[in-house]
């Protein structure tokens, strides 16, 4: 593997042509190419703002990433509209600096920078919160660990209200009397660790410098060493809004980019000590969060590995490690059940609310075949848009000029290319839509493969004589660290401030039990959070979700409170619309429904 990267190195991009007509069409083709690209995303992006209620509505009943396409995402499209052209323009006038000078000394300045962005940034800006229930199943999680259990045990008198406990990505098995969440533990047991030193919120920071590390080293392997092409990937990848504001959170996806970067870099080394530690990593990789998401990006290693190299005892260690270890991270939860010595409590229970093993995964490929409309475009569209949107704007010009020239990449830069590709397939096939997120998370742990593609496009810049390229690829640059990074930690900032205000006055109450009504309010489910072995009061339920009778022999035993809809209201957070009257049904059936139960209205 290695010998075949050096080869394609040396081979390095197209040579330079001598022809300045030529030169001229390129670079004009590829300006109005990407220009149109950022076009249509404004005029999606603006379509939807044009018809959004606005952040000051109190009402809003829209899907989190429609929302958040028209409301942050419109704005910042604005300004890269009108910056490009003056970008280009002033481009002929305007010479590149140098960018290889003291290269190491300014990675490791670049990685104490990110570090500093993201550790800040998480209290600053993401406010210490889980925002989506993707990132809080993760904490929940680590807390149980914590605690010393793998599943979740739930005290009897709480089993029958589990669902008003926590509405959803939480599996119930009935027959054990415990639940967990619908996700693979990896990363779970990573925070747990630095928890337990006292680092649990400066993980993803941590994770955040080393990938800038690790992705220098391995553009120092792949990009031809001139050019600043290695530079460039490293400041590209590094002021990107997606990798830092994701840096903020505790999204799994951050723990898969390192991941991902450090595997690539371990596969790219093709020595027995080095594969040896890629299988170890991989086969834990494939555990932090769904199983898809490391063997779908390295898919087309593995491929090349076996039919381009004929390696194929190397390939078979690979697939049989991988299915041996995807069939233990899918039936995770079984070996969970042996390992905490669990036995069944009744044997005439309920089935678990889903099925955690082959069954979820099932589950999980027959709705999402299901589903299949034509209106995934509109997700489809949405995805593209934001994923665009959330890079510094000098990887759109430079990515694109690095397909151009693909064919005549190195080897290893054609892999990721694919990696690419293959990594969209289970989100286009089965997921179109991601929900919350800051760009487009589901290709997050590819943020290295844009950086080290784009950085390629910039040494085929200098190769092929468009040196305008460079020019106009800083002023880019400049532009979106200059307006884009503090635009999108303000609408980030905006964005969290009123789940995670609402949250600290739940968690603030003194009260035992705290209801709300969850569905009127804008993704109120998600203020329903509960402490794994529910020890901290107070216990919030949902209480459209509560039986009466449950109901009536709660507020005999506890201490309860009814949070009104007006005290979520006044956090920042929004009702849901209600064109049909079926919420005012509900907020008048609940109402009876606490006093039938003679509880506190």
């Amino acid at each position: 593997m290695q010998d075949d990267v050096d080869r394609n190195i040396a081979r390095g991009p197209a040579s330079a042509t001598t022809d300045p007509a030529t030169r001229t069409v390129r670079l004009s083709l590829l300006f109005w190419t990407t220009y149109l690209i950022l076009l249509l995303g404004l005029a999606f992006s603006g379509a939807l703002f044009a018809v959004h209620p606005g952040l000051d509505a109190q009402e809003n009943g829209w899907q989190i990433t429609f929302h958040l396409l028209a409301t942050q995402d419109a704005q910042w499209l604005v300004v890269a509209v009108l910056a490009y052209p003056v970008a280009w323009y002033l481009s002929h006038k305007i010479k590149a600096p140098w960018l290889d000078a003291e290269r190491a000394r300014m990675v490791v300045l670049l990685t104490f920078v990110v570090f500093a962005i993201t550790a800040l940034g998480t209290p600053l800006i993401y406010h210490d919160f889980a925002l989506s229930m993707d990132e809080f199943m993760m904490q929940w999680h680590s807390q149980l660990l914590r605690y010393g259990y793998l599943l979740a045990p739930v005290p009897e008198e709480w089993l029958d209200l589990s669902y008003a406990l926590r509405p959803g990505f939480l599996l119930v098995d009935f027959l054990y009397q415990t639940w967990v969440p619908g996700y693979r533990p990896g990363t779970a047991f990573l925070h747990a660790g630095f928890s337990l030193i006292g680092l649990g919120a400066m993980m993803m920071p941590l994770f955040c410098a080393a990938s800038v590390l690790v992705l220098w080293r391995l553009a120092c392997r792949v990009l031809p060493q001139k050019e600043g092409a290695v530079l460039c990937a490293v400041l590209l990848f590094a002021s990107s809004s997606q990798f830092l504001i994701t840096g903020m959170t505790p999204y799994t996806m951050t723990a898969h980019l390192l991941a991902t970067l450090v595997w690539i870099w371990l596969f790219m080394m093709d020595r027995p000590a080095s594969h040896t530690a890629a299988i170890v990593l991989g086969c834990y990789a494939l555990g932090l969060h769904h199983v898809h998401v490391h063997s779908f990006m390295a898919l087309p290693f593995l491929v090349h590995l076996a039919f381009g190299q004929r390696r194929w005892g190397l390939a078979a260690v690979y697939g049989l490690a991988y299915c041996a270890a995807g069939l233990g991270w899918i039936f995770w939860i079984d070996v969970a059940v042996w390992a905490q010595g669990l036995e069944p409590v009744a044997q005439d229970a309920l089935p678990p609310s889903v099925d955690g093993d082959l069954g979820f995964v099932a589950m999980a490929v027959t709705q999402a075949v299901g589903d299949q409309r034509s209106a995934d475009i509109v997700y489809w569209a949405t995805n593209a848009t934001r994923l665009i949107a959330w890079q510094n704007l000098a990887v759109l010009p430079l990515v694109g000029l690095a397909l151009w020239h693909l064919r005549r990449a190195p080897l290893m830069l054609r892999l990721l290319a694919w990696s690419l590709v293959t990594s969209l397939v289970p989100y286009i096939l089965l997921m179109p839509s991601q929900g919350h997120g800051w760009g487009y998370r589901y290709l997050h742990q590819c943020m290295g493969h844009i950086a080290l593609l784009a950085g390629y496009g910039w040494a085929v810049a200098g190769s092929a004589g468009l040196a305008r390229l460079h020019s106009f690829a800083v002023m880019l640059a400049v532009v979106s660290i200059t307006v884009a990074l503090p635009m999108r930690a303000v609408q980030t900032e905006a964005a969290v401030r009123p789940f995670a205000k609402a949250m600290d006055h739940l968690h603030g109450l003194d009260t035992d039990i705290a209801f709300i009504l969850a569905e009127p309010i804008w993704y109120g489910n998600d203020l329903v959070r509960n402490d794994p072995l529910l020890g901290t009061a107070p216990i919030i339920l949902a209480l459209e979700h509560v039986p009466e009778t449950a109901l009536s022999r709660l507020c005999a035993q506890y201490r309860v409170m009814v949070v009104s809809e007006e005290t979520l209201l006044a956090s920042g957070m929004q009702r849901r619309p209600d064109a049909k009257g079926r919420l005012a049904r509900l907020r008048t059936e609940s109402q009876e429904k606490l006093a039938r139960a003679g509880c506190p209205g």
